[in-house]
């Protein structure tokens, strides 16, 4: 299994790195792992000021050098509640990667 950073650099995916490489690679982590582009930027922001919207072109750039992979987010109401819904799914195998679901608070 390929680290992220390894596949990143491998893929080529990032043009031009007026964010440092390693801060991107951090972000993709963050968000496979927390499921949530507001929690990614949020962790980030420790390090440096980045915004979801940065963090949602690193991931769609991904995505987009990577064919079997869908990420994917949706807000869904339930009982009067609403929840964010993320997945990322492997679209080869029809398996599903990683998922969460969160408040919308």
């Amino acid at each position: 299994m390929l680290s992220i950073r390894s596949l990143v650099e491998r893929l080529d995916v990032f043009e031009r790195n007026k964010v440092p490489l390693e801060l991107k690679v951090l972000g993709l982590a963050f968000y496979i792992q927390l499921c949530s582009l507001r929690r990614a930027a949020r962790a980030l922001s420790e390090i440096r000021r980045v915004s979801k919207t940065a963090v949602w072109k690193w991931v769609r750039k991904l995505s987009e050098k990577i064919s079997i992979l869908a990420l994917d987010e949706t807000s869904v109401k339930v009982n009067g509640w609403e929840y964010w819904v993320y997945a990322a799914i492997d679209v080869d195998r029809s398996e599903v990667l990683s998922m969460g679901v969160f408040p919308s608070s």
